[in-house]
């Protein structure tokens, strides 16, 4: 192998080409980067139920956003904020998952501290949620993550509120279901009225010697029934 150091034009030339090739890959991820984010938006846009971030997959596709940002594009927390701003809608939030930036739980004793995460593992740590789905986080998690004591207490009074609408949701779409079963049951009542006048103007009503008849042969054993019965003849 030559140990022969290439000609400073060389190193320039090649030093020009690798930085050429990265703005390159940085364009596609930053183009690629931006055409997600469009994505989400347009889908949120589209609706008006919170559950189009799960049921759309919304949430995953966020999760390459936020690969992009910090693998490749090497963004910083503000200009990362600043370019997912738009995703904060009536029905999502871009949840930071640890503000602190840094492992908070205590381990117990004899725990490795391997077991925390690293500070470069939790940078640009970020979800997209619904609004109670943020709320639920900061109000149940928010001080192991670093939220601090009045962002919790408004998210546990946001929290409140979300599960009185969903408890009051909960409660009309039962009334709607118990009317709508009642409408049925109704509506067949009449129906089954409804035939049976037919029927009784279209067929004669049955003579009572013939229900009686009908009723006293009902009334008899069958010749089945005597089946497995001892009879005894006296001499």
């Amino acid at each position: 192998m030559s140990t022969r150091k290439l000609p400073k034009k060389v190193l320039i030339a090649n030093l020009v080409a690798i930085a050429e090739a990265e703005a390159a890959q940085e364009h596609e991820h930053r183009a690629r980067f931006d055409k997600l984010i469009a994505a989400i938006k347009t889908e949120l846009d589209a609706s008006a139920d919170p559950a189009v971030i799960r049921t759309n997959g919304l949430d995953t596709v966020f999760g390459d956003v936020v690969r992009i940002a910090k693998e490749h594009l090497r963004m910083r927390t503000e200009e990362f904020e600043a370019a997912v701003a738009s995703l904060n809608t009536p029905i999502s939030r871009v949840v930071d998952n640890c503000p602190a930036g840094k492992d908070m739980r205590v381990l117990p004793e004899g725990y490795p501290r391997e077991m925390l995460m690293k500070p470069e593992e939790l940078r640009l740590s970020y979800s997209l949620m619904t609004p109670a789905e943020e709320a639920r986080f900061i109000s149940e998690a928010g001080s192991l993550v670093g939220y601090d004591a009045a962002q919790i207490a408004r998210a546990g009074k946001s929290l409140r509120a979300f599960e009185q609408a969903r408890r009051a949701r909960l409660s009309a779409e039962a009334d709607e279901a118990a009317a709508e079963s009642r409408a049925k049951f109704d509506a067949f009542l009449t129906e089954n009225h409804r035939r049976r006048r037919e029927y009784e103007a279209t067929n004669p009503p049955v003579p009572d010697y013939v229900i009686q008849e009908r009723e006293w042969l009902r009334r008899q054993r069958r010749p089945m029934d005597f089946v497995g019965v001892e009879v005894v003849f006296e001499h």
